[in-house]
C-alpha cells in the first residue's frame, strides 16, 4: 500500500479565506495563483499570492498559508480528491 502522508500538508475546508491560518495561527493565508512565472513577476506577486506553480488539477486549493503551507478548499469533495491525487502522484 503506497502512502505518502509526509508530503501532504494540512488541508482544511472553509467557506471564505481565513484571516489567520487554522494550522499555525499566522496571518499569512493568501489566494493561490497558478502558472509558470518569470523572475520579475515572482518577486512582486509573491507578496500578494501563494504561488503554486504550473501543475494543476480541477480540485486545487483556493488559499494557502505562506508560513506553514496549509491548504484551504471550499468543498470537502475537492479536498478529498486533492488528497487522493497527492498520494498517487506526489506533486504539490
Amino acid at each position: 500500500d503506497f502512502e505518502r502522508e509526509d508530503i501532504i500538508p494540512n488541508l482544511y475546508v472553509v467557506e471564505e479565506k481565513p484571516e489567520i491560518c487554522l494550522n499555525c495561527a499566522e496571518p499569512n493565508v493568501l489566494p493561490c495563483l497558478y502558472g509558470l512565472f518569470g523572475d520579475d513577476y515572482v518577486e512582486e506577486s509573491n507578496k500578494r499570492f501563494a504561488l503554486m506553480g504550473c501543475l494543476t488539477t480541477d480540485v486545487d486549493p483556493k488559499w494557502a498559508c505562506k508560513s506553514c503551507w496549509a491548504l484551504y478548499f471550499k468543498e470537502e469533495s475537492d479536498m478529498e480528491k486533492y488528497r487522493t491525487y497527492q498520494k498517487r502522484y506526489s506533486v504539490r
